[in-house]
């Protein structure tokens, strides 16, 4: 009696009271479900964020990233009147150098501004230098003049001061003058490709050893370029991109009928070699020259190397 009595009684609920009982039944598992859910998704943020973090620390590490650095290494008065009062108005020709301090960075500078101050005051116009991208540890120059804004400024001594020293005042005045401005640069070429380009400057009627065929054998420590045979102004090129420990190094053996010469055309270590973008060497009968650069000129070049004579048994050979 007591289970049919129970069996009428679940017979005799609403439909309403059934679809909520199911309704909260599929809410309380979805909810454990969800909550389980978003702690799988909280780990899986907090790693990746520590995977984030730990790439972050170890390519600064490797990179170690450095700004800029800017040095006036001369500053000309090309014009100067201080015959108006409360004018001064000079021109100026400046020489400014930039020195990107990073080993395996390269610098973009997309716009630089400068003027000079006088007294805390503007006393030239702005002068936009056009952009330049600058290399690995590279060093480099502008040139550019400062024209003045003949602004109004009183340039007199102090009262205070002696009459006999207000020249003196002047001319420490003069000094005081500073460039400023603002430089915009981007970081690029991360790690950028080497390249080392060797060329045989030795003619073939030379009075040394004429006619004598130039044995070129480059290597480091993991890569064997194997022999080569350079004719006159005929050149090599090796391509190359310095490894993580900062550690690479080529060296080429030359044969020249009776002499030789082991030289270490690029060492990263080398302050000559590490940094730079294009490396360029040229045989000579009295040596091996070196400059750096994308288009070196002759005076860019200076030896670094000389022939030996009575070689040493060679494998070429």
């Amino acid at each position: 009696m007591d289970g049919q009595r129970n069996r009428h009684a679940g017979n005799d609920r609403r439909p309403s009271e059934v679809i909520w009982e199911a309704i909260t039944r599929w809410f309380d598992v979805g909810r454990e479900r969800w909550v389980e859910r978003a702690w799988h998704l909280f780990w899986w943020l907090v790693i990746q964020a520590v995977v984030l973090l730990v790439g972050f620390v170890i390519v600064w590490a490797v990179l170690q990233p450095h700004k800029p650095s800017f040095i006036v290494r001369s500053a000309t008065v090309r014009g100067l009147n201080l015959s108006i009062p409360h004018i001064f108005s000079p021109d100026l020709e400046v020489r400014l150098a930039y020195h990107n301090r990073n080993r395996r960075i390269g610098i973009y500078y997309g716009e630089a501004t400068v003027y000079a101050t006088y007294r805390d005051r503007r006393i030239t116009y702005n002068t936009h230098l056009p952009p330049v991208y600058q290399g690995l540890r590279a060093k480099d120059v502008w040139s550019f003049p400062l024209y003045g804004n003949s602004e109004p400024l009183d340039t007199r001594a102090p009262p205070s001061r002696p009459r006999q020293w207000r020249g003196q005042d002047r001319r420490q005045d003069l000094r005081e003058r500073q460039l400023a401005g603002r430089v915009a640069f981007g970081i690029i070429g991360i790690n950028e490709e080497t390249e080392v380009e060797i060329l045989n400057m030795i003619p073939n009627n030379n009075p040394v050893q004429p006619h004598m065929e130039l044995l070129v054998h480059c290597k480091s420590k993991d890569n064997d370029l194997g022999p080569w045979k350079l004719s006159w102004f005929e050149s090599r090129t090796i391509q190359f991109r310095v490894n993580l420990w900062f550690s690479t190094l080529f060296w080429c053996r030359f044969d020249w009928g009776s002499k030789f010469a082991n030289v270490v055309v690029f060492d990263t270590r080398n302050p000559d070699f590490g940094g730079e973008k294009y490396l360029n060497w040229q045989v000579k009968t009295d040596g091996f020259y070196f400059a750096s650069g994308d288009d070196p000129v002759g005076s860019d070049y200076k030896r670094l190397a000389s022939w030996t004579d009575a070689p040493l048994p060679s494998k070429e050979n």
